[in-house]
């Protein structure tokens, strides 16, 4: 299987050279540092959370504690990307039914597939 994908990577290569552009950075943009440490947070924990709730219990006070602090984090990365002037995520994107509802889609699907 090895020496099957080597050649298909390399051709991939190639052709990326040839047909792709290159993007060239807006100077002046910035990266939304706030942003970037919210959701990085909020994720670990409700990830956390929901992952190890069958071994700490899902009644456990870690577990219930660390789902409310997930939460608010979620809230508070949500408030840092709107007052943000170049935020990681534009959250208009969440006005377009399809986003919103293949969002809760997903998430549907991998809270269903937790076990415990």
């Amino acid at each position: 299987m090895f020496f099957i994908n080597v050649p298909i990577g390399a051709a991939v290569v190639v052709l990326a050279q040839v047909v792709l552009s290159e993007s060239h950075v807006k100077v002046g943009r910035s990266f939304d540092v706030a942003g970037g440490l919210t959701i990085t947070a909020s994720l670990v924990i409700l990830i956390y959370a929901v992952v190890g709730g069958p071994d700490m219990g899902r009644a456990s006070a870690r577990t219930v504690g660390l789902l409310p602090i997930g939460g608010v984090l979620l809230v508070a990365v949500v408030a840092v990307e709107l007052r943000a002037s170049v935020p990681l995520m534009q959250m208009r994107l969440f006005r377009l039914p399809t986003v919103l509802q293949r969002s809760f889609g997903f998430e549907y699907q991998a809270v269903a597939t937790v076990p415990g």
